[in-house]
């Protein structure tokens, strides 16, 4: 089915093709579509779509077979095995393994979108047609090539040597398939219309469905092996002859200087967008080369297209140009993921022409890019147009290779001219810290403190290898190393955004200490002693030293004697003359009883009284002589003189003591009385008492 399709002028595909012999072929270019694996007779093989889009003359200086509609198909492209892993342009002769048929799926008639008073250009034709077929591949670490050839170019061309004999040729790389890689997809209109002493933009804008770097050049059109005797031939059989032949430069023109000497022409190998001027009109051939490097630098794909370019003498009308008093100049941008980025830019047209803005890219499609970037357009101006860019980036959106996106600006002067600008948009990831501080060389069981930077409004994630965290306050981590070997400190910080940074990390050496121990612990009695340490302390040979050096017999024994006084731990280092000594620790509890015996007393002699000692589990007295029992806390004293009691206290943990009480005994008085005697009634008697007091 056709489709018409009207475009601005100055993106016009305009050929005039003067040789009678199929010379409606002025462009177009070869790729491919990797879709997946299929299984076949139990082999496993890798499914591409190839897809050919070509550009054919449709004005009435065309042959008349093709004013109506470009060849129906199918078109027959080769498929070659290359022979030289990583070398995608190298080898010898390349071997034919099958021929696949393009049939086409879609045709658009493009013509100039004019001004009412403007006639360059108006009978202008372009079919731009797309054929498709599909391919299942065998699994190799080579590659393939895609071949398609056909004659003849235009016979007008001026930079080629003799353009009515030259054929137009087509190769696309296809890397090895494990890759599974597809080519990228041109989405402009690529064959231009450019006035004679004017610098003209073209954007060349490909798209990468892989994400891979597209690095864009400046090549030699393939020629091929067609010719005038054999226009449309099949595929090279059996090979493909290697290198593909290049089409022959006229005198003084070159794949870098298309226009001769005195003309320019520019490529960004980053963007594609291209620049060309030429002193002279007529009829110009360029190719544009694009090679696909993966994420590991290595080339996945090669694809290009052949451009056929005219130049025209046409009425003056300089094209719009970007105006600063709108917003920036600037056309590279960076951005932190998670933050947002706005910028307004504009254009003005400098003899007042009327100007329509646009822009693509799939920063802007949500299927793409999430969150996509947003934009005001398309936007129309009386003689200025502007619009604002904004994106807030999301957290994981941070990658090597910039956005892109492309802003083009068309006048209505005659012809219309355009301007294109692209942007570059790199978003970066969220700034890790620079530097990690800390001890790099440890012993097992040491801990270390380890520091980075502080960012502001920054969390931050320790990881550990080998050791565990024990303590972390923001940008600082303390670290208790426990396996022997190569440890690692890593952390990240995240933004409020909740963007993590990549890891800074830091490699630490865990150097094992000797094995070390101090015993079990132990519990004495005060005034007791005991031996410390294990069975062994240490290796042999080893220098032991034990603190305290107090209260012990000998601090550099693996096995000393200890007697102190209140409960201690002892630390043993034990040093094999490494980096690292062994420690441990043992502790020495002391137990000590609490014990009284009472308070001393006064008894009467034959008197008894109640002895109360306390502080214990077990008692012995002594005298056992007038006690009740002589082995409970308070037994009956009765003692007949003054007596001094000792009691052997002892605890639950067996630590006895001995404390004591006096018991005085106070002996009974001797009574005196006067004798007897006799008196009369109502006479008086004096009675006499002595050995007491009152």
């Amino acid at each position: 089915m056709i489709f018409l399709k009207r475009i601005v002028f100055a993106f016009v595909l305009l050929a005039l093709c003067n040789n009678g012999q199929a010379t409606h072929l002025i462009g177009g270019n070869l790729g491919y579509e990797y879709i997946g694996t299929v299984v076949i007779g139990g082999v496993t093989k890798y499914r591409y779509k190839i897809i050919l889009t070509t550009y054919t003359n449709c004005g009435p200086d065309a042959n008349p077979a093709f004013q109506i509609e470009p060849e129906p198909g199918p078109l027959f492209a080769g498929i070659y095995e290359h022979d030289i892993a990583g070398v995608p342009l190298g080898g010898v002769d390349k071997i034919l393994i099958d021929t696949v048929g393009l049939n086409r799926i879609d045709t658009t008639k493009i013509t100039p979108e004019l001004p009412s008073s403007c006639t360059v250009g108006a009978t202008t034709c372009i079919f731009e047609a797309v054929y498709v077929g599909f391919i299942n591949l065998d699994l190799n670490f080579t590659g393939y090539h895609v071949f398609y050839e056909r004659c003849c170019r235009n016979g007008s061309i001026e930079n080629l040597l003799t353009p009515g004999s030259e054929g137009l040729a087509f190769d696309a790389y296809i890397g090895p398939p494990l890759v599974g890689n597809s080519s990228p997809v041109f989405t402009d209109v690529p064959i231009p219309f450019l006035c004679v002493g004017d610098t003209t933009s073209i954007l060349n804008t490909a798209v990468d469905p892989d994400g891979d770097n597209l690095v864009y050049s400046f090549v030699d059109p393939y020629a091929g092996y067609s010719g005038p005797g054999a226009p449309a031939p099949l595929p090279p059989d059996p090979t493909l002859g290697w290198p593909i032949p290049s089409i022959t430069w006229g005198g003084g023109y070159n794949a870098l200087q298309p226009f001769g000497a005195a003309g320019y022409s520019f490529i960004n190998g980053a963007t594609g967008l291209t620049a060309y001027y030429s002193p002279l009109v007529g009829d110009y051939v360029v190719a544009v080369e694009i090679t696909e490097y993966n994420a590991s630098g290595n080339i996945v794909g090669i694809t290009r297209r052949d451009l056929q370019l005219l130049v025209l003498n046409c009425p003056p009308n300089p094209a719009p140009n970007i105006d600063p008093t709108a917003g920036t100049t600037l056309n590279n941008f960076s951005v932190v993921e998670g933050e947002t980025l706005c910028f307004d830019f504009g254009f003005n047209d400098p003899n007042n022409d009327s100007v329509f803005l646009t822009v693509n890219g799939t920063i802007f499609d949500p299927l793409i890019t999430n969150p996509p970037a947003t934009i005001d357009t398309p936007a129309v101006g009386l003689d200025t147009v502007s619009t604002q860019f904004c994106w807030t980036t999301g957290c994981g959106q941070a990658q090597t290779l910039p956005y892109q996106f492309s802003a083009s600006v068309t006048d209505d002067g005659c012809p219309p001219k355009t301007t294109n600008e692209v942007f570059l948009i790199t978003v970066t990831p969220y700034p890790a810290p620079d530097t990690l501080f800390g001890p790099v060389i440890v012993c097992a069981g040491d801990t270390g403190t380890y520091t980075t930077e502080f960012i502001i409004d920054a969390t931050y994630t320790w990881t550990i290898t080998g050791g565990t965290v024990i303590a972390s306050s923001g940008n600082e981590a303390t670290i208790q190393w426990i396996s022997p070997g190569t440890g690692n400190v890593s952390v990240t910080a995240t933004s409020l955004a909740s963007c993590e940074s990549l890891p800074i990390d830091l490699d630490v050496t865990v150097i094992a200490s000797p094995a070390v121990d101090a015993g079990l612990p132990q519990f004495i009695c005060d005034g007791d002693s005991v031996a410390i340490g294990g069975g062994p302390t240490g290796p042999p040979g080893a220098i032991f030293t034990w603190d305290p050096a107090t209260n012990i017999d000998d601090n550099t024994l693996s096995n000393p004697t200890v007697f102190p006084s209140t409960t201690t731990d002892y630390i043993v280092v034990v040093d094999i003359g490494g980096v690292c000594n062994g420690i441990d620790t043992v502790t020495v509890t002391v137990g000590t009883v609490s014990m009284d015996a009472g308070t001393d007393s006064t008894i009467c002699f034959g008197d008894s009284l109640q002895l109360q000692a306390t502080g214990g589990i077990t008692y012995n007295w002594t005298p056992a002589f007038g006690l009740s029992d002589p082995t409970i806390p308070d037994p009956i004293a009765q003692p007949a003189t003054t007596t001094t009691y000792y009691v052997n206290i002892a605890d639950a943990a067996l630590c006895a003591g001995v404390d004591s009480v006096v018991i005085t005994v106070t002996p009974l008085p001797t009574i005196g009385i006067s004798n007897d005697t006799t008196i009369c009634e109502g006479d008086c008697a004096q009675l006499v008492a002595s050995g007491g007091s009152v």
